[in-house]
């Protein structure tokens, strides 16, 4: 859009709304820049799977936000995206809350030090974090993977802490956490039942 390119009808209005530019930073420390609307900012970084993140800067529309986007990418190497696979993979050894705080504060000082001089409204606005997060950051921070795809057969697993599409579950009647990523289960149906989920390898330690 930004770069000249076509803007269908339907998106015209959405584009028109006032856009905030926000510093997302991730479970091994890595940071993001990225534009949500003024609509949708929570529910945005809620998706993304971030553990920290602040709102860096308000412009006025879509387009002039990812113009300033782009510019904080050019200027200061923080990328736009992180790879949804590399986002479950942190969170199978988070860093520290006080290792993640310090990484985010050096990607934000970075980020607005350019800003400054851009004649954007800029702000520093954090984000809190989903309360369902907690489990992730507590005890040792070290989780195995759930080993069995979750696109067909049966699963018996319980979620206790949630970031993005993320779990950290038990399986059956097993307390050992394990980390699986529920968007493998996007568009799929799912039938509840009494079922159990195959064995784990933590499951299998005890025999």
């Amino acid at each position: 859009v930004h770069r000249g390119g076509y803007v269908p009808e339907s998106l015209t209005g959405y584009l028109a709304q006032p856009h905030w530019l926000y510093i997302a930073t991730f479970a091994d420390g890595a940071s993001k820049v990225g534009t949500a609307s003024a609509s949708r900012g929570r529910a945005r970084l809620d998706e993304q799977g971030a553990v920290r993140a602040t709102y860096i800067a308000r412009a006025a529309d879509g387009t002039a936000v990812r113009v300033h986007e782009d510019a904080v990418t050019a200027e200061t190497g923080i990328p736009q995206t992180k790879h949804k696979s590399s986002k479950a993979g942190s969170l199978t050894k988070p860093l520290s809350r006080e290792r993640l705080d310090g990484a985010h504060a050096d990607a934000v000082e970075h980020a607005r030090a350019f800003l400054q001089a851009s004649g954007l409204e800029l702000a520093l606005d954090p984000w809190d974090p989903p309360a369902q997060h907690a489990g992730f950051f507590t005890g040792d921070g070290v989780f195995g993977t759930y080993p069995h795809p979750l696109s067909r057969g049966e699963h018996c697993l319980t979620p206790t802490a949630v970031v993005g599409g993320v779990a950290l579950v038990t399986v059956n009647d097993d307390d050992a956490p394990l980390v699986v990523d529920l968007d493998a289960l996007r568009g799929r149906r799912i039938a509840p039942a009494d079922v159990r989920s195959p064995e784990t390898m933590s499951q299998q330690s005890l025999f």
